[in-house]
């Protein structure tokens, strides 16, 4: 793909192309709506939910389906979309709160470590709380691609925020409190790893790609906004690659490191994040299970799709998460989210 085709993009007004997409995203999916005036996209079942906990997140859009796609029976409440790679404003996400805590007997907000989302979201809640609201948050930072957090935000939210929905979107419709999803969300939040790569880069609406790829390279640790990666890596072929990325999660050096538990028992979420073709995708999967196999990793589920992309990035991410009897019951329990991808059982 050129530079020039990259940059081209069917859209009405740069401006607007979020509302827009999300106006279309609710013509077809009636289990949702738009909150008027807002970029809110919420259950259009919320007024059933009594006494349960209503679960909201939300962030810059261009990660498509992300996290508009994950609203409904089993994962999220409500999600508030921001303009692209934007985090949406404290206003937003505070009429998110209000509007969902009519019916609701609590809300938990799922925030990405990111500086912007942190900011909003937590002036959001420290707001609906003042006025009478029961709200908490729990911060999700899996990334494992850099080498030395000390002079950052500290590890990246990525495609793991997705395994966190469904959890926690299992929880609240099994009526659990707020008290315990925090508790279990902030144990989740230590037992996920994600490793991305991108062989191209993205471009926002209307603008140009937002960092450059050498013909014969990939960028390893890419950021879930565009953002260069921690270095970039000559392209060899999938085998060797899906073993750099994954000497680089576990490699007890790099202090972002994914801890594999004693008893050796993971799931897999292998997102395609955005245009990566399905033979390079599951070529992905193949060596990925192969490496893991081969440390006597035991992998129970494996997830695959697109399932939070970076616009029309050419790349992969792999995320993986210490599994107990009891996350692997939820990740287990139904849902009829459009965007949840087909459970892959292996063990």
């Amino acid at each position: 793909m050129t530079r020039n085709n990259m940059e081209k993009k069917i859209i009405n007004n740069p401006n607007r192309c979020v509302s827009d997409s999300l106006e279309g995203y609710v013509a077809v999916n009636p289990g949702v709506q738009l909150v008027k005036g807002y970029q809110i996209i919420i259950r259009s079942d919320v007024d059933q939910l009594k006494e349960k906990v209503a679960v909201i997140t939300g962030g810059g859009s261009g990660h498509e389906p992300c996290a508009t796609g994950y609203v409904g029976p089993g994962m999220l409440t409500a999600a508030v979309a921001g303009a692209v790679f934007s985090s949406p404003g404290a206003h937003s996400i505070l009429t998110a709160i209000r509007t969902v805590s009519q019916w609701c007997s609590g809300v938990l907000l799922l925030v990405a470590n990111y500086t912007g989302d942190r900011l909003n979201f937590g002036c959001a809640a420290e707001q609906a709380k003042i006025e009478g609201y029961n709200v908490e948050s729990v911060t999700v930072g899996e990334d494992c691609a850099l080498e030395n957090v000390s002079k950052t935000a500290g590890r990246r939210g990525l495609s793991g925020q997705i395994i966190m929905f469904k959890i926690m979107g299992a929880m609240s419709e099994a009526g659990k409190p707020l008290e315990e999803m925090v508790r279990v969300g902030s144990t989740i939040c230590t037992r996920l790893g994600t490793i991305g790569m991108a062989l191209t880069a993205c471009c926002l609406p209307g603008g140009r790609p937002t960092f450059n790829v050498k013909d014969d390279e990939i960028e390893l640790g890419l950021g879930a906004h565009g953002e260069p990666g921690v270095k970039p890596l000559k392209i060899t072929n999938t085998k060797e690659t899906v073993q750099v990325m994954l000497d680089h999660m576990l490699n007890l050096d790099n202090q972002s490191h994914f801890v594999v538990t004693k008893d050796k028992r993971v799931v897999m979420l292998v997102n395609n994040l955005g245009s990566m073709t399905q033979i390079e995708q599951y070529t992905i999967i193949k060596e990925a299970v192969n490496y893991l196999q081969d440390k006597g990793i035991n992998i129970l589920r494996i997830y695959t799709g697109r399932i939070m992309t970076t616009l029309e990035m050419s790349g992969s991410s792999i995320t993986l998460l210490n599994i107990t009897d009891e996350i692997l019951r939820y990740l287990d329990a139904p849902t009829s989210v459009p965007s949840w991808p087909k459970i892959f059982k292996t063990g």
